[in-house]
């Protein structure tokens, strides 16, 4: 099934001359209609245009298009709006011109939504994903006064398959080639010269966005979902930054599954995932929709 994009005027801002193209914005309705035949009429008219959950989700490294839309279902089956930014290699790699600068782009614009109406937003993320946001709470950090309201409408985090900088060198050759040993060892050495090589270009990036991570400003409910055969998101690394923001006074909840595989869960362990989901939303009192999301698993 197709999914409709429907890109407002405001989501394509310009940074340094760069065009936004990392970020795409997906409707549960258009013009007061259901944008698909998941979507009840009832569901999307609960919400106005300023008052339209919206879940911000920070996709893993060469997502294929039609698993993100899976997972964008998911939300848009409630009435949600759905917000999706993804970073390539080479944006990791060098970071301020790349990570960083989609980082802004993104907080631009849930900046300029939060001062247009009550929109709460839930952010969802994935893989390198963490990382990513890293960078966005390291600009949040020089400005809380400004994004302060902004922090205020994030009412939870569901954070899927994230590793820590740690396991960077481990973990990016079998996201980049999971299928190709040979190729994940050229990788890997290429990231180990590049982390040593490029310490003021790279590195210093990175270290700075795991503290920011680790020290995060934003205070919203967490839930962590991980797999402990994982070999890129370690359970080790999932549990120390748990204790970090536990120690924050956030609160974190955390689901194991013993077999299941990195950024899959949903669709290895479909049921699970979606109750999972569930609870945390009724948990943080986000407000629901009344489509099944099995209904969504089944018919995709």
């Amino acid at each position: 099934m197709e999914v409709k994009l429907v890109e407002p005027k405001n989501i394509r801002l310009l940074n340094n001359g760069l065009e936004a193209s990392n970020i795409d914005f997906k409707t549960s309705v258009i013009q007061g209609i259901p944008s698909d035949e998941f979507v009840s009429n009832k569901a999307v008219a609960r919400f106005t245009p300023e008052t339209r959950p919206l879940v911000v989700m920070l996709t893993w490294m060469n997502a294929r298009r039609k698993r993100v839309d899976q997972y964008s279902h998911i939300y848009l089956s409630k009435g949600y709006d759905v917000l999706t930014v993804t970073i390539d290699g080479w944006q990791f790699l060098f970071p301020t011109r790349g990570s960083q600068i989609v980082a802004q782009d993104l907080l631009n614009y849930l900046h300029h939504i939060s001062t247009r109406g009550n929109q709460p937003l839930l952010l969802h993320g994935f893989s390198i994903g963490a990382y990513f946001w890293g960078e966005v709470l390291l600009k949040i950090k020089a400005d809380v006064e400004k994004y302060s309201e902004l922090l205020d409408r994030m009412k939870g985090v569901i954070w899927d398959s994230t590793p820590d900088f740690k396991d960077t060198k481990k973990g990016l050759p079998f996201a980049i080639a999971p299928h190709s040993l040979p190729l994940q060892l050229m990788i890997r050495s290429y990231i180990t010269c590049h982390l040593l090589l490029f310490y003021q270009l790279a590195t210093r990036h990175y270290i700075a966005s795991s503290r920011a991570l680790h020290s995060t400003p934003c205070t919203a409910p967490i839930l962590m979902l991980i797999c402990r055969n994982d070999p890129i998101a370690s359970v080790e690394s999932n549990l120390n930054v748990k204790r970090s923001w536990e120690s924050l006074g956030i609160e974190t909840s955390i689901k194991i599954w013993d077999e299941s595989k990195h950024v899959s869960h949903y669709f290895l362990h479909t049921e699970e995932y979606l109750e999972e989901i569930e609870k945390f939303l009724k948990k943080i009192k986000f407000p629901t929709g009344d489509a099944n999301p099995n209904q969504i698993q089944s018919k995709l």
